[in-house]
């Protein structure tokens, strides 16, 4: 972290964000009084929390991505935190530094019910792979007859059959099978209250958006839930290119004269918002006639399921221009825009 104070446009210290509420903000008053004070960290593990205190000190602040920071080679091989430092005043002197979105308190406590439920998923997800490793372990075959792969398993019949199976198994890997399965249920419990939370949290905060959201073709409750938390602000984009690139909807490019090389999509972005976009798209094209019908790969792409031309499915047929607010108008026209782009990511 740097501080600068414009008064003097000078370098004070570094200082971590621990020792901030031990008397950096006194050491500032003291040395550097009546100055303006600019600060900027990148963003990291501690999150937005020294932003909030920062701010609430009267000390304007930006959270940067780390990887923007213009930097010479020397620097990047002499790294120690005051070179880190004075690259990061340096950058805030020349107003190099662009500043990423910082969420309000409010949005980052209800994007919590989000991560909740998706950490949830994960210890299902979990529970379900050591189950089947332990199965496949103990040369237990799953019966295709009884469980057919197409419908899928983890029904209450099967988990009654995995009962049995731990009865059968005896000794160490029955025990084992069942706290496996102690784990699966109190997963899945999980899953089903935080679900439930979420959905109590959409309809008091956001209830509106959602069911505009869920009017388009494709998008189901928990892709609604996560446009509305991780976008709650579509005014804070300056057009639908703006949030694809927020999203993460580009390529990256490499060219040089008349050589150009799109190296795929990039790896900056909203990687849970875009997947939800792309599962999205997906959905449209089995369930709505009119975006199955455009879905049409193109020669480039023959033979391909180009994740380009699924986006460009998801826009609304008629874009219901006088139904559909601001907010979903620029997320649909968002996925369709970023069609063009991400359409070269197929070889």
């Amino acid at each position: 972290m740097a501080c600068l104070c414009t008064h003097c446009t000078c370098v004070t210290k570094a200082f971590q964000s621990t020792t901030f509420s031990n008397g950096s903000e006194k050491f500032l008053e003291s040395n550097f009084p009546g100055g303006t004070y600019l600060c900027a960290y990148e963003a990291g593990f501690c999150g937005f929390s020294v932003h909030y205190d920062l701010e609430s000190a009267g000390i304007r602040n930006i959270v940067f991505n780390p990887a923007d920071i213009n930097d010479t080679q020397k620097e990047r091989s002499r790294k120690t935190d005051a070179v880190d430092c004075i690259k990061i005043c340096r950058n805030l002197m020349n107003n190099e530094l662009k500043a990423i979105y910082v969420p309000s308190r409010e949005e980052l406590g209800l994007r919590g019910y989000l991560g909740a439920r998706d950490a949830a998923v994960k210890k299902q997800r979990v529970a379900k792979q050591r189950i089947k490793s332990l199965l496949n372990r103990n040369g237990v075959k799953i019966s295709e007859e009884l469980f057919p792969t197409n419908k899928g398993h983890w029904s209450r019949r099967f988990n009654g059959w995995l009962e049995h199976v731990a009865a059968d198994l005896g000794s160490g890997e029955g025990y084992r099978l069942n706290d496996l399965l102690k784990d699966l249920h109190h997963a899945h419990s999980q899953v089903l209250a935080a679900g439930r939370r979420l959905n109590e949290v959409i309809s008091a905060h956001h209830m509106d958006t959602n069911e505009l959201l869920l009017s388009i073709p494709g998008i189901g409750r928990l892709t609604a839930a996560r446009i509305c938390l991780e976008v709650p602000h579509v005014s804070n984009f300056i057009n639908s290119d703006h949030l694809a690139s927020y999203i993460g909807f580009v390529p990256d490019v490499h060219g040089s004269d008349d050589n150009v090389y799109v190296r795929g999509i990039t790896y900056r972005g909203r990687a849970l918002l875009r997947s939800a976009f792309v599962e999205s798209a997906w959905r449209a094209i089995g369930r709505d006639p009119a975006m199955g019908l455009a879905y049409r790969p193109s020669s480039a792409l023959q033979g391909s399921w180009s994740t380009g031309c699924s986006l460009y499915c998801v826009r609304e047929r008629d874009m219901k221009s006088q139904e559909f607010d601001n907010h979903t108008a620029c997320l649909t026209g968002s996925m369709t825009t970023s069609a063009t782009a991400v359409s070269f990511l197929q070889p």
